[in-house]
């Protein structure tokens, strides 16, 4: 299937969504809708959410564009603030959470964070979660977070991705982010095409200091990882945000927003 463009359509609520989607299918577009899939019905199994239509373009004007393809992805934005966030943690962890070859932690994360804000949104969760109660989900929800300390490492993450893509930094092609655990302290060094060498020598280093018991968590990532998640998420930083205090209002850390009459 050969794709002309790509759009992406990111609502307030499930509601706004399920108006979109209506107005599409019972639209006179000139346009075939040739594939649908309706991924907050049936989740996948990652945690995945969101309708996906793709048609087929039809054109008198354009006419080597004629049957090829337009793919249009609607979201609430809770939705949308979890693919980013999954998004964030494969450029940085070197996960591949998308492509089904997560760890078996932050998969298992990824999947109860998708339940807990689907059971929020009156959805199905993906099915490993399907028959569960949202207490039970987010008791474990809360635990698998503090195991990995999602919150504070994806703040790290986002941070690091911004000072790379804004100060220049994205010219250099390896950059060796560490984040300071004991101390929430950041740290990003960067080197040039030529300075690979270096710039493994120096994560072996860090490697060398976490085994013998600091809590640090380097990384060391490719501009290209970094210049395709902005790409790809030109609102990250605000979206992976709004994951993050997503996730601490369900396990309790912070307040809910108090309810306006």
């Amino acid at each position: 299937m050969q794709d002309i463009a790509g759009l992406r359509a990111i609502l307030a609520s499930q509601v706004k969504v399920d108006q979109l989607y209506d107005s599409y299918i019972n639209s006179r577009l000139r346009h075939e809708l040739v594939n649908e899939k309706d991924y907050i019905v049936t989740p996948k199994d990652d945690g995945y959410r969101g309708i996906h239509l793709v048609y087929r373009y039809a054109s008198d004007r354009a006419s080597d564009l004629a049957g090829l393809h337009v793919e249009l992805q609607l979201r609430t934005a809770l939705q949308h603030a979890w693919a980013t966030a999954v998004e964030t943690v494969d450029a940085f962890m070197g996960e591949s959470i998308k492509a089904g070859r997560a760890t078996e932690d932050w998969a298992s994360f990824f999947c109860l964070a998708s339940a807990a804000f689907a059971l929020q949104e009156r959805a199905a969760p993906p099915n490993a979660h399907l028959s569960r109660g949202y207490d039970d989900v987010v008791t474990d929800l809360r635990a698998s977070e503090a195991g990995l300390q999602v919150a504070a490492k994806l703040r790290g993450f986002t941070v690091a991705a911004n000072r790379i893509s804004t100060s220049g930094r994205s010219r250099n092609t390896y950059h060796l982010v560490i984040l300071d655990m004991g101390v929430r302290r950041l740290s990003i060094r960067s080197y040039s095409a030529t300075e690979q060498q270096q710039a493994n020598l120096e994560y072996q280093a860090v490697e060398e200091r976490v085994r013998s018991g600091e809590p640090l968590n380097p990384v060391l990532i490719t501009g290209g990882s970094v210049d395709g998640l902005r790409k790809s998420y030109p609102n990250y930083f605000l979206d992976a945000r709004n994951f993050i205090e997503s996730v601490e209002r369900v396990i309790g850390r912070i307040p809910l927003s108090p309810t306006r009459a």
